[in-house]
């Protein structure tokens, strides 16, 4: 019978467990925030604008192989104002959406938009004001975005601008 040193049986369950492991891959995300369409329009005594925002999702392969079945999961963060109001509390909402890419070739890249959100922008004009002392302004605006990026059903990246909303959000996608 044979005795097999601690380093033999080291190295046996390395060599092992590096055919039996689950392919890693590394990838880098990126965000751009884009602003879509724009539409003004005036009153007698309010200016306001409707604009559609999203975001360039940059996805790149730094492995050293292709990732079959990418697919990406994101959430945008918005904060919308209620003009007229007196508190300029501020309504979050989510915006949910996925995309699947496809196979992604080693050091290859690939870019998608993400769904638009409206975001409103409102102002009274010089001597109009609210009688209850309300906010003259009001001014929607994005405040992130959290990414998950999934190769199959296998989640390879987790990526969140700005990075706190991770530890102050849920995912909800």
């Amino acid at each position: 019978m044979k005795i097999f040193s601690l380093s033999d049986l080291l190295l046996f369950s390395l060599a092992l467990s590096a055919r039996t492991a689950m392919p890693t891959y590394r990838v880098e995300v990126k965000t751009e925030l884009k602003r879509l369409e724009v539409k003004r329009s005036a009153s007698q005594s309010t200016e306001t604008a409707e604009e559609e925002w999203g975001y360039v999702v940059t996805i790149t392969n730094h492995s050293f192989k292709e990732i079959p079945d990418l697919r990406v999961e994101y959430v945008e963060f918005s904060k919308h104002e209620r003009f007229g109001s007196k508190s300029g509390e501020a309504k979050d909402q989510r915006t949910s959406g996925s995309k699947a890419l496809g196979n992604l070739q080693n050091n290859g890249k690939t870019s998608f938009e993400t769904e638009p959100v409206m975001l409103k922008k409102a102002r009274l004009k010089a001597d109009w004001y609210y009688s209850n002392g309300a906010k003259k302004k009001a001014k929607d605006e994005m405040s992130g975005i959290w990414v998950r990026v999934f190769s199959g059903s296998e989640m390879i990246e987790e990526y969140a601008n700005p990075s706190s909303l991770k530890s102050q959000e849920k995912w909800e996608g």
